[in-house]
């Protein structure tokens, strides 16, 4: 989930060769939520609505295998989810998305 067209272009090639849902709101996610989802890349600041981080929570209580990963540039250092501090390389988001 992200709202930023660029990051969402430049993501999409970074996950060449994955299925990609992208949603830009909490509220867009949550109708375009399939149990099939196994990662959900999310940032942390969403713009209205809940933050990544409720978002996560919510839909980790929907599906509780799903591995969550919140994206920001200004994280928390404690977090209940792996994190990913923008701006980031292919191979960091590979490298989060396997350890999560």
């Amino acid at each position: 989930m992200e709202d930023e067209p660029l990051i969402v272009k430049v993501m999409r090639r970074m996950l060449q060769g994955h299925s990609v849902i992208v949603a830009t709101s909490a509220s867009d996610a949550l109708r375009k939520w399939d149990h099939t989802i196994d990662v959900a890349l999310i940032d942390q600041n969403l713009g209205s609505g809940l933050d990544g981080l409720e978002l996560g929570k919510l839909l980790r209580a929907i599906s509780p295998l799903l591995r969550v990963i919140i994206m920001g540039g200004d994280l928390p250092a404690t977090l209940p989810f792996p994190r990913l501090s923008k701006p980031f390389s292919a191979a960091e988001l590979k490298a989060a998305i396997e350890g999560a």
